[in-house]
């Protein structure tokens, strides 16, 4: 057990094996003496064994949530962590929601167990900027099939890639050229900076089908007939249903929708 002739004595990282009852005794030149007691304890301190975040290499992007994970050699001890621009974390809590670049730096920890607190442990955290995605379709965001259509990506200066009906891409502006009705939907660009953080932006358009004539011809042999006669006008067009015809032609002729017969022909005045 632990003897001493000192009279006061100092006892260096003490540990829970120190604790206990400590007697003390008097003695003069005379043989007389006198004993007294003292009980002492050694409450356990707490130490930090790891410290971690929810990020590969501590690296965030802003916007993202900032978890700090601590573990202590009790589970009964208290975390407090500190950190940039005054933060403390209420015990125990240790996530920040929505991070930006004010959130970068060096935080530490401590873990505490009635007045005995742990020497402070540390990481290093660093967050990174989100790019700003944007996404237009230029001009109309109806077209007819077989027209351009030009889709507009924001923050340059960045990576990109669209994904949609059409395909993929991997330009900013990414042009299609004679859209067809399948094109028709929602497109996603995703944008990338040097970081690799990354934010998304999404615009739409649709693709009217344009019908087209199949064939035309007249009643008559070789478009040919006699003045006096009636002109019968003959087409088909894909599709066969919701399409409007209209015809012109000489002498400023424009049948109304639908109608292709012409009135009676005349032969040219000399």
């Amino acid at each position: 057990g632990y003897t001493s002739n000192q009279q006061n004595n100092t006892l260096s990282n003490v540990s829970s094996r120190n604790s206990g009852t400590y007697t003390l005794t008097a003695l003069n030149n005379f043989g007389c003496f006198d004993t007294t007691s003292v009980s002492l304890t050694v409450a356990p301190t707490p130490s930090i064994t790891s410290v971690s975040t929810n990020a590969s290499n501590n690296i965030f992007c802003s916007g993202s949530t900032l978890i700090l994970n601590a573990v202590a050699s009790s589970t009964v001890a208290t975390i407090q962590w500190t950190g940039p621009n005054g933060y403390l974390s209420p015990p125990q809590t240790t996530t920040l929601t929505n991070a930006t670049g004010l959130q970068s730096g060096t935080y530490s920890v401590t873990a505490t167990i009635g007045t005995c607190t742990s020497v402070p442990s540390s990481i290093t955290v660093t967050v990174n900027p989100t790019p700003t995605a944007t996404a237009n379709v230029s001009g109309n965001n109806v077209v007819c099939a077989g027209n351009t259509v030009i889709l507009l990506g924001g923050a340059p200066g960045n990576t990109y890639s669209w994904s949609g009906p059409a395909g993929n891409s991997s330009y900013q502006n990414d042009t299609l050229t004679n859209v067809v009705t399948t094109a028709s939907g929602t497109y996603t660009l995703t944008v990338t900076n040097s970081f690799s953080c990354t934010a998304t932006a999404t615009t739409s358009f649709t693709v009217n089908p344009t019908p087209s004539i199949t064939s035309y011809a007249t009643n008559a042999n070789n478009n040919t007939i006699c003045a006096g006669e009636a002109i019968q006008l003959n087409e088909t067009h894909t599709p066969t249903t919701g399409v409007t015809i209209q015809w012109s032609g000489p002498g400023g002729y424009a049948s109304p929708p639908q109608s292709t017969s012409a009135e009676a022909a005349r032969a040219p005045v000399d």
